[in-house]
């Protein structure tokens, strides 16, 4: 097995070689490579870019046989990764094998001196990547523990998910959550995570007050205001997001009719149905009305997940990468405002990226339908003359 995680090395071979180990390691991840990406990516300042990938794939057939299969135009190669199996371990939630595949940072100690940019920023966006995809794990993990009682293992958990080698920095909803669950469990840690918010600029004072057991939401939670006169259409919303088959759920009505309220509690709802276990995780909701473009969808969507999203990157990367945190943890995301959106790329990207990973679902709210396949629109109607919501949207 190639380890990457903590390090770089192939198990049972003394070939020690980086660069061309790095080679097979990005091969791997990114699957079937045209040799001129690949002498590009690595090679961007050489004379020959082509004949230092012609030596590399020498190397690596003397050095481990059987593992790479080239052509004149593509490479491809045959090698286990830590990185695969950590993966997988996530998507069945189970946290012991990844924390034990999870040895340390993604190519931790190798000289990014010996590479273009390019191929640098692919490293630091996968290290990142893969610490985060873990750090959900551990959040999701701590919560189960929190509704169970056990408020000493949850903090424990939030503990290694805020000290997580790799990982970016939480971003605030989560500092939030890792700071409640561990001050709900008495662990000495809150009070340095506490200090790092307030560099940051955000109070937590009241992250703890009101949660169960201490937990404070990661997400926006509807206003304080109670939602008067929709718990018809509350329980038939519910309802329908329990259907498999509604993929993309619609929010439907006219300007000030309530659905983003709406979408609040029902979000409120299952995200505590989600902290009991019985249901997926919830993320957003996400604002989308200043949204205009496929790649700002993404992004938006990207944000709401605590996914890094650096600059730079082509629409299809982020789609690419969109879809996989989709598959590696589905949740149920809640868009908010999409009626610009309807009918149009980004409703058609959004259906897209949902239809790659099966299991992940999203709630909308939009004045429109989005006309996209998988959708199930519920049309909110005004309420009775004598009921109050002060809702917009």
């Amino acid at each position: 097995m190639l380890r990457t995680l903590g390090g770089l090395a192939l198990e049972g071979s003394d070939f020690n070689w980086q660069k061309p180990l790095l080679l097979l390691t990005y091969v791997a991840l990114e699957g079937r490579c045209t040799r001129r990406e690949v002498a590009e990516l690595f090679w961007p300042s050489a004379a020959d870019r082509m004949k230092s990938l012609s030596v590399a794939l020498t190397q690596l057939r003397h050095g481990v046989p059987g593992v790479v299969h080239a052509d004149r135009r593509d490479i491809e190669v045959d090698v286990e990764l830590d990185v695969a199996r950590f993966r997988k371990a996530l998507e069945v939630h189970d946290l012991e094998v990844a924390l034990d595949l999870y040895r340390g940072r993604f190519l931790d100690g190798f000289d990014e001196r010996y590479v273009g940019t390019d191929l640098e920023a692919w490293i630091y966006e996968t290290r990142e990547r893969e610490a985060e995809r873990l750090r959900h794990a551990l959040l999701a993990a701590a919560r189960r523990s929190a509704a169970a009682d056990d408020l000493g293992g949850s903090a424990k958990l939030a503990a290694r998910a805020f000290d997580l080698p790799g990982a970016p920095p939480p971003e605030p909803a989560a500092l939030a959550e890792i700071h409640a669950l561990l001050v709900a469990g008495g662990h000495p840690l809150a009070r340095r995570v506490a200090s790092d918010a307030a560099e940051l600029g955000l109070d937590l004072g009241g992250s703890v007050a009101g949660a169960p057991h201490g937990v404070a939401p990661a997400r926006p939670r509807s206003p304080a205001t109670p939602l008067v006169g929709r718990e018809a259409e509350l329980e038939q919303a519910l309802a329908l997001l329990s259907d498999p088959a509604a993929r993309i759920v619609t929010l439907v009505g006219t300007g000030g009719v309530g659905k983003t309220r709406l979408a609040f509690e029902l979000a409120r709802r299952l995200e505590q149905a989600a902290a009991s276990g019985a249901g997926p995780p919830v993320a957003g909701p996400v604002a989308l009305a200043s949204v205009r473009t496929v790649g700002q969808l993404f992004r938006a969507m990207m944000s709401a997940l605590g996914m890094l999203v650096g600059g730079g990157q082509s629409t299809d990367l982020l789609e690419r990468q969109l879809a996989e945190r989709l598959r590696a943890s589905p949740p149920l995301i809640v868009l908010d405002g999409c009626e610009h959106l309807a009918d149009g790329a980004c409703s058609a990207a959004l259906a897209r990226v949902l239809a790659a990973a099966p299991a992940a679902r999203a709630l909308v709210t939009s004045r429109a339908p989005l006309q996209v396949a998988d959708e199930r629109v519920f049309r909110l109607g005004g309420l009775p003359l004598g009921d109050d919501e002060t809702a917009g949207g």
